[in-house]
């Protein structure tokens, strides 16, 4: 299990980012009307917010990890190979 942590600058930022994942998430789910329902007052949807988040929940520690696991993993390969 991994817990990915969303950094914001308080309670707007916060309150923002929920309210752009549910509108986004009503027109992924409504692709026939593809907007927001009138309902909603501001219907802006801050994509740039929403790529932001997205961005801090790139595991790119665990990525850099793997890498170095490969990397170390073709080194034994090539000595290996080598005392053959």
């Amino acid at each position: 299990m991994y817990n990915a942590q969303i950094r914001v600058y308080g309670y707007c930022e916060l309150g923002s980012v929920v309210r752009n994942l549910m509108k986004l998430c009503i027109i992924a789910l409504d692709q026939d009307s593809a907007e927001v329902p009138p309902t909603i007052q501001n219907q802006y949807i801050d994509v740039g917010l929403i790529l932001g988040i997205a961005l801090q929940l790139f595991p790119v520690d665990e990525l850099e990890f793997l890498n170095e696991i490969t990397d170390l993993f073709s080194e034994n390969k090539e000595e290996i190979e080598q005392q053959e």
